[in-house]
């Protein structure tokens, strides 16, 4: 991958590793001391994702943005590498029940924002936007769903998906949202959060997009091991809600 010769400048001409670990939809570049994404300049968020940071800062601990650079077929964004390790890293993995207090307390973090001038929507009423688009473009892969969420039991196809979450739109409890709250997205470190990364997707949107793909998460790493659910809601204060967490998560099958 060509890397523009600002950034190589920055980083010392110093070769990076690709990063097979996480999760972000762009080609993600690992330094010693920095972080590099690079997506299609066509579909690219990372521009938004720049922004959230730079807004995001005064609040929780975020990678600095270091670079911004775009060509005509690419854009990349230089950051600072944090501290600590993702919460889907075996060595936090063997303590199940620290690591799902660790994902509380970045869900209690993001909470805490402040809300009321973030410039970030990602209401309903935006995500279903998003979800009507990327079905019209062709781009929801039904390959990559839950195994319920199409076929005999479930969904004829992402068009009746869709008219289902239309239909169905829950009240939205407004928070600030990561809208991908999954276990890599997550960094800590001797027991504590120190950082949250991949805000692409961010903003003021219901709680509940953030809880419900927390548990998948958590149920993807372990099974349906229920102690751990229950633990997550026992650190969150609250009762679980499986109509809004079934909900979103049927929402995200077409983000």
């Amino acid at each position: 991958m060509y890397i523009p010769i600002n950034i190589q400048k920055f980083t010392m001409y110093e070769k990076p590793k690709k990063d097979r670990m996480g999760m972000s939809s762009s080609s993600v570049y690992i330094y010693q001391n920095y972080v590099l994404k690079i997506h299609d300049i066509k579909e690219s968020s990372l521009r938004k994702e720049k922004d959230v940071m730079i807004w995001l800062k005064r609040y929780i601990p975020v990678p600095e943005i270091l670079l911004y650079h775009e060509t005509k077929s690419y854009a990349y964004l230089l950051m600072s590498k944090l501290d600590g390790v993702m919460t889907c890293d075996q060595s936090v993995l063997d303590q199940p029940y620290e690591m799902v207090s660790l994902l509380a307390k970045g869900l209690k973090m993001l909470w805490e924002i402040p809300i009321e001038q973030c410039p970030f929507d990602a209401t309903l009423k935006n995500k279903l936007n998003i979800c009507k688009h990327n079905i019209d473009i062709g781009d929801v892969d039904v390959t990559q769903a839950e195994d319920d969420t199409y076929g005999k039991n479930g969904f004829k196809d992402p068009h009746d998906l869709y008219d289902y979450l239309v239909s169905h739109q829950p009240d939205e409890e407004l928070v600030f949202t990561h809208s991908d709250y999954c276990l890599p997205n997550v960094l800590v470190k001797e027991n504590q959060v120190v950082g949250i990364i991949d805000f692409d997707r961010a903003g003021i949107a219901c709680k509940w997009a953030d809880i419900a793909l927390c548990v998948r998460s958590i149920y993807h790493n372990f099974g349906h091991h229920e102690d751990y659910i229950k633990h997550l809601f026992h650190e969150l204060k609250i009762e679980p809600n499986w109509d809004k967490i079934r909900y979103y998560l049927l929402l995200d099958e077409l983000l």
